[in-house]
C-alpha cells in the first residue's frame, strides 16, 4: 500500500515538474533568468529529495530500493509545485 501512495504522489509531482519547466519558458521569456530560475528549481529539487530520503531512513520499517526512488521523485517534484500553480495563475490572468 506504502509503494502504491508514493507512485501516485510521484506521478502527480513529476506531472507538476513536466509542466512548469515546459512552460516557463512563456512567463520567463528566453533569456538567462530562464536558465537560472531553471537551475534553481533542479537543485532545490535535488536538496529537498535528498533530505525526504534522510527522514525516511528513520521510518519505522526500512524502505526498498523503489521506495526509495519514489521518496525521492516525488520530493523532487513538490518543490515544482508551488511553481505550478504561480504559472497556472499566470496563465489564466494572461487568458482573461
Amino acid at each position: 500500500m506504502q509503494t502504491l501512495a508514493l507512485t501516485l504522489l510521484t506521478v502527480l509531482t513529476l506531472t507538476a515538474t513536466a509542466f512548469v519547466h515546459l512552460r516557463i519558458a512563456e512567463v520567463a521569456g528566453r533569456s538567462v533568468g530562464l536558465w537560472v530560475t531553471r537551475g534553481v528549481l533542479v537543485l532545490a529539487g535535488i536538496g529537498f529529495g535528498w533530505a525526504a530520503l534522510r527522514y525516511a531512513a528513520i521510518a519505522a520499517e526500512p524502505l526498498g530500493m523503489l521506495d526509495r526512488l519514489l521518496v525521492f521523485g516525488s520530493a523532487f517534484g513538490m518543490v515544482h509545485v508551488p511553481g505550478m500553480f504561480i504559472l497556472l495563475l499566470k496563465l489564466w490572468r494572461r487568458q482573461g
